[in-house]
């Protein structure tokens, strides 16, 4: 799942308007898997953070799971997997208004408003100022250690993410080759700096990685609504 090979065809899970259980409950109801490779996350994103619960010795929920066990040890104290209803009202000041560019231009998002706002989903929705994403890609580029020395991943877990797990792949979301890791995507310049969706620039390095991103425009309060938004050099 974490390479988009899982085969789990793309469905509407319902999000944000179906609960967690609905979603996993029209996950459940897929009858075939398809063949290749696609970029594909809400489905398999929402499994894994599943698994992560029925794993959780403490049948923690994933959102609690999340600040404990990663936030909080690297001193992100100021970022959400959805806002909760509190913090919601407590920052409307300093959210931003999405826009979101197509190609016929520039128009409003929803997902500055709730329920996008507050529901939380595994393979985005994260919100939080910009400065508490860069401690998480920075403990990334540590192999794991964060600013106090302390180790929140081990290295060999880090270098196995980055490391590239399906090369040479064409993706039938992306329409295009792309290079990834563990969660991760890679520079994929080879396959065409030109045409490579997502990618990180012609002078960046072969190491580069980061994750997909969408186009969204925000003012002070950094929220990215499917993934980060910082590309990050080894």
């Amino acid at each position: 799942m974490l390479t988009h090979t899982s085969g789990i065809p793309l469905i509407d899970i319902g999000w944000p308007h179906s609960t967690w259980t609905e979603s996993l409950d029209r996950i459940f109801r897929v009858e075939s898997l398809v063949p290749g490779s696609a970029y594909q996350p809400q489905s398999t994103w929402l499994l894994l953070g599943e698994i992560l619960q029925r794993l959780d010795d403490g049948h923690r929920p994933f959102r609690r799971i999340l600040k404990e066990d990663l936030l909080a040890p690297i001193g992100i104290d100021e970022a959400w997997c959805g806002l909760m209803e509190d913090h919601a009202t407590g920052l409307a000041g300093r959210l931003p208004q999405f826009s979101v560019t197509e190609r016929s231009g520039i128009s409003t998002s929803d997902f500055s408003t709730k329920p996008w706002l507050t529901q939380p989903s595994p393979e985005g929705n994260f919100r939080g100022p910009v400065r508490q994403l860069g401690r998480f890609y920075e403990m990334l580029l540590h192999n794991g250690r964060v600013s106090s020395g302390e180790t929140i991943m081990h290295s060999e877990t880090v270098a196995n993410m980055r490391s590239s797990h399906r090369v040479n792949r064409f993706d039938d979301t992306m329409q295009h080759i792309v290079d990834l890791g563990l969660g991760l995507f890679l520079d994929s310049n080879r396959h065409g700096q030109k045409t490579v969706p997502y990618g990180f620039g012609k002078y960046c390095s072969s190491e580069t990685f980061d994750h997909h991103r969408l186009r969204y425009s925000c003012r002070s309060f950094w929220s990215c609504v499917a993934v980060w938004s910082l590309a990050c050099w080894s």
